[in-house]
């Protein structure tokens, strides 16, 4: 598939099959990485393991692990987030965006569905 479809990074989402028969997605994954040179990232939500809100958790803390410390210092920002959790469907994201502004906080990236692996790596600041 990344062959057809180019990508800096795929996300495997696991479902109840991969929990019931016992494959290793992890492995699966980190071999994948590295026949293609690119982040392959498991995400583990078997159905049976939780609720919707479990699989958004894994979703979440999966687009997390892209975030890498930076080396070296950045510079300070007194008021600063990543913000985390919206489709930005109908421009909401761009909304609350312009909110934190008016209020003088900054946001370094948004996870939401127009979000790009780029913005995500370069952007983001753990605090």
């Amino acid at each position: 598939m990344v062959e057809k479809y180019p990508s800096k990074v795929v996300f495997v989402y696991s479902t109840c099959i991969v929990g019931v028969i016992g494959d290793d997605l992890d492995a699966v994954c980190k071999d994948a990485a590295s026949r293609h040179g690119i982040e392959v990232i498991p995400i583990q939500s078997s159905g049976f393991i939780g609720n919707k809100a479990a699989g958004y958790r894994a979703a979440c803390d999966a687009l997390l692990r892209l975030i890498k410390p930076v080396e070296g210092k950045l510079p300070p920002k007194a008021m600063s987030l990543n913000y985390l959790g919206d489709f930005n469907l109908a421009g909401e994201v761009w909304i609350i965006k312009n909110y934190l502004k008016q209020m003088g906080i900054d946001v370094n990236v948004a996870f939401t569905g127009d979000s790009s692996y780029d913005k995500l790596k370069k952007r983001a600041v753990h605090h």
